[in-house]
């Protein structure tokens, strides 16, 4: 009997929590200045279809007004202030100018696609869902708040297989702020899905997760890096030849979806996003000093506050309490390692921490602490009922 009770308490806190971030994403977008990204893959999207120049630009806003309403959309184009969530190169600085060129110049806004076009998976979900919708603004809306909601299934799962109540899904929605990401036109919401897929089917031992690790870098392509580590950590479960074999795809997608959507590279995403935005990047030139790239590292690490380091932190004491003890490294560990190395790699190659990035580590971080913990109490009741 307490068993059923349990298992139905858990069904509907997983219900109630999915239908609480879908409605969020539904019911809540941001309209405001942070949500830049809308007009960016809008542009993709008309792109694809074959506009160019000025009738590109006037699809594009007329699309967006239609979604945001007038007042919002002259947040999106005046440069609103910058938001502690981060945001995509083109978000980071609320320069008024910058916003006001992108949105007055048809060859400034198409300067700005190659950033955006190379979400191809993004790209086509917002695509099929506009069959329905008609609209891509409102698509790119309904998709996030759908792949957030996903992802909170996904967290379940995780803690089932780790054998953690239920009850700890809203608190961990709740910190590692999965509603933002539902709420805003971007990849991250698909990207943390796919995160935690993989990292599910890794820990089911599931061959499944190659197609999750190829499909990264299609989501955001900044997630190769995390494609690589866990096809690092595949070698211990998986027969070599499968896992060499994915990583290749991985990097040879990467190298493909690149090439054939123009993009600037990583450098010039670089400069553009840390050294100031140029409404031309097509033609802005890459800083040859050493010290603008030192300068770059510092400003990152001043500019990072974020609740999450708090949980980074706790999760590494408990770690270092582990591995001090020289206690066996079970499932929790692994992939809480593996979403460390994600979150290290990825701010030494871009050294600015963008919580919506890094929710997903969050989350694996989150649950990593209450399996440690609950390990720990089991411990210390065991101690006691042999005193």
């Amino acid at each position: 009997m307490a068993n059923n009770i349990r298992k139905w308490v858990g069904v509907l806190t997983i219900a109630a929590c999915c239908g609480w971030v879908l409605r969020v994403g539904l019911t809540q977008p941001d309209h405001s200045g942070f949500n830049w990204d809308v007009i960016g893959y809008v542009a993709s999207m008309y792109k694809q279809d074959g506009l160019s120049g000025e009738p590109l630009r006037r699809a594009v806003f007329e699309n967006v007004l239609k979604e945001v309403g007038e007042s919002d959309l002259e947040k999106l184009t005046a440069g609103a202030s910058r938001s502690q969530h981060g945001s995509s190169p083109a978000e980071q600085v609320p320069d008024a100018t910058y916003r006001a060129t992108v949105f007055n110049d048809p060859v400034s806004l198409e300067q700005q696609i190659p950033f955006y076009s190379i979400r191809v998976l993004y790209l086509q979900s917002i695509r099929i869902v506009d069959h329905f919708v008609h609209s891509y603004s409102s698509s790119s809306i309904l998709v996030n708040a759908i792949y957030a909601a996903l992802c909170v299934l996904i967290v379940a799962l995780l803690l089932e297989h780790f054998r953690i109540s239920q009850l700890y899904l809203p608190a961990i929605i709740y910190i590692s702020k999965l509603t933002t990401i539902g709420r805003i036109s971007s990849p991250d919401a698909l990207a943390c899905l796919l995160s935690l897929l993989a990292l599910l089917l890794l820990v089911k031992r599931s061959r499944w997760v190659f197609v999750a690790i190829v499909a990264l870098p299609l989501a955001r392509t900044d997630f190769v890096i995390l494609s690589l580590i866990l096809c690092l950590f595949s070698f211990r479960l998986f027969p070599t030849r499968i896992t060499l074999l994915s990583a290749a795809l991985s990097v040879g997608l990467l190298v493909v979806d690149n090439h054939l959507n123009g993009n600037y590279g990583f450098l010039r995403v670089f400069n553009f996003t840390l050294f100031g935005v140029d409404p031309y990047p097509a033609t802005m030139e890459n800083s040859a000093r050493l010290t603008d790239y030192v300068n770059a590292y510092i400003s990152g690490a001043k500019r990072s506050h974020s609740q999450h380091l708090l949980v980074y932190m706790f999760s590494l004491v408990l770690f270092g309490m582990r591995f001090y003890r020289r206690n066996p490294l079970a499932e929790p560990d692994y992939i809480f390692i593996a979403s460390m190395l994600f979150v290290s790699l990825h701010l030494i190659l871009f050294p600015l921490y963008l919580e919506r990035f890094f929710v997903f580590p969050v989350i694996v971080s989150l649950i990593f602490m209450i399996n440690r913990m609950a390990e720990g109490a089991g411990l210390a009741a065991g101690r006691l009922r042999h005193a």
